[in-house]
């Protein structure tokens, strides 16, 4: 007894060692912590802790029940969802069904929304009992339950303001000057995660990254430039992971039909016609991109849709050639011999700054003088949305995994919900019928066919010029496991650290 009473004062007297925390930089802050209004990546990348969606995905985007623990589809046009049980909101109440239809239809039809376009043919979500849902769509569409799976629910505040009530691993601690902190939910079905509390700030200097990842002030760095995987290439405690098999194509994209447009003084504005838009295609030289400014950390693309994405055309399409020449013969059959002045945005981290002035260079080169504008993603994109933009390097994430879903946000003609993204109001009667046969019950055999078509005729059309894959990279401390999700979501109940 003597030595058992011993050795408790021994361990009661021992200091208690403190809880390390997690500290993940990610390249800009959350636009927004609202579900559903913004899908930059670091808005998913926190988002994605606080709310849960009605069908989950695995890392490598296979589906698998989230808050609907079963779906099913009675006919053509229904889906059923069973909620599971007992889910709690961080607010302490119960998930109900009718918060899920609200999400949904906040999601389907809400002006603010960033998901409109994927939920476009959805007709109407009824309830059917405290934990069914029934949603009805106006046509067949064989990917429903995959375009859900980025849907975050929530459940919207009573009098209309601040954060959302989830069901997340996760919820809102605080915010700090250039970040906010997530504690870990206990009322959580699935119990305590293994890291309680994560710390999340905006940073994207290459430099800095790799100095605060060195001394430990940092664990996870989101998104690391392709300059700073050299700078960390030595560092003892610092592991770097690239995932080449990525989502995100960054492509080039035009107003196409407007007469007067926002980044060009000239009228009428030149972009309307094909030939300048082929010209600008053939000046750039993509392979100078990948090997320079990107370091490799990418792959020439000539689809919106990255290869492994449901939506690409599987044979090759042919490689646009970098012809600098044949761009100055289009230019001066266009009436634009002497060139142009336009303006490009472009988001403002380290690489795609890079990339867009390697792409002034070549346009110069043809007589087409670019002023560059940088801004954050998340400003990008409203700009986007907003139709400001008469050039713009964008990036799209098929983070779904349905790469249909770019044709309709980005290349149908805006009506509806439908060409959501779709910042030059291109499009066409004809390459519409081709996108929404693409997304219907066609078969297997009829479906290469129109991914075949809609290929070769956005291609053909220069609407837009998908440019290269981008790796996606990051930094680990070394004692943290972690693995690189398809999505580039940063789950942090998947993460723990390593003894």
């Amino acid at each position: 007894m003597a030595l058992l009473l011993a050795a408790l004062q021994v361990n009661a007297c021992a200091p208690t060692l403190p809880e390390r925390r997690l500290a993940v930089a990610l390249p800009a802050a959350p636009a927004s912590l609202t579900p559903n209004v913004a899908h930059d990546a670091a808005t998913l990348a926190v988002l994605g802790n606080i709310y849960e969606t009605l069908v989950g995905v695995d890392a490598n985007l296979g589906l698998q029940p989230g808050l609907a623990e079963s779906w099913h589809t009675p006919d053509e046009l229904g889906w059923v969802f069973r909620i599971r049980a007992g889910v709690q909101r961080h607010d302490g109440a119960p998930l109900t069904a009718a918060d899920v239809a609200a999400s949904l239809e906040h999601a389907r039809a809400d002006p603010a929304s960033c998901r409109r376009a994927q939920l476009a043919d959805v007709d109407r979500i009824e309830l059917d009992g405290p934990l069914t849902i029934r949603i009805r769509t106006r046509r067949p569409i064989d990917t429903l339950a995959m375009r859900l799976g980025n849907v975050f629910i929530g459940a919207r505040p009573a009098h209309g303001g601040g954060i959302w009530p989830g069901t997340g691993r996760y919820r809102l601690g605080s915010r700090t000057p250039n970040g906010l902190v997530l504690e870990a939910f206990p009322g959580h079905r699935d119990g305590p995660p293994a890291l309680p509390v994560a710390r999340f700030e905006a940073l994207s200097d290459p430099d800095e990254l790799a100095h605060r990842l060195r001394d430990g002030q940092l664990q996870l760095a989101v998104d690391l430039p392709a300059a700073g995987v050299a700078a960390l290439s030595s560092a003892p405690n610092v592991r770097t992971l690239v995932r080449s098999d990525g989502l995100r194509v960054t492509f080039l994209g035009f107003d196409c039909a407007r007469a007067r447009s926002p980044g060009i003084l000239r009228v009428p504005n030149p972009f309307r016609d094909l030939r300048v838009r082929q010209a600008v295609a053939l000046a750039i030289d993509r392979a100078a991109i990948v090997q320079g400014p990107l370091a490799g950390y990418a792959e020439l693309v000539d689809q919106i849709a990255t290869a492994d994405a449901l939506g690409a055309y599987r044979d090759s399409l042919g490689t646009r050639p970098h012809d600098p020449a044949g761009a100055r013969r289009l230019l001066e059959a266009a009436g634009h011999a002497g060139g142009f002045q336009a303006r490009l945005d472009h988001a403002a981290d380290p690489d795609t700054k890079a990339v867009a002035r390697s792409i002034a260079r070549d346009l110069g080169r043809i007589g087409i003088r670019l002023e560059l504008a940088a801004w954050s993603e998340a400003d990008l994109e409203r700009r986007i949305a907003q139709r400001k933009t008469s050039l713009h390097l964008g990036a799209w994430t098929g983070e779904t995994g349905d790469g249909r879903l770019a044709y309709e946000y980005l290349l149908h003609t805006p009506r509806g919900n439908l060409g959501q993204a779709n910042a030059g109001s291109c499009g066409s009667p004809a390459l519409d019928t081709l996108i929404r046969r693409a997304t219907g019950l066609e078969s297997a055999r009829e479906r290469s066919v129109l991914l075949a078509r809609l290929a070769a005729k956005v291609a053909l059309e220069a609407a837009i010029v998908p440019l290269y894959a981008k790796a996606d990279i990051y930094a680990a401390a070394s004692d943290l496991a972690f693995e690189p999700r398809l999505d580039r979501q940063v789950r942090l109940a998947e993460l723990r650290w390593q003894k």
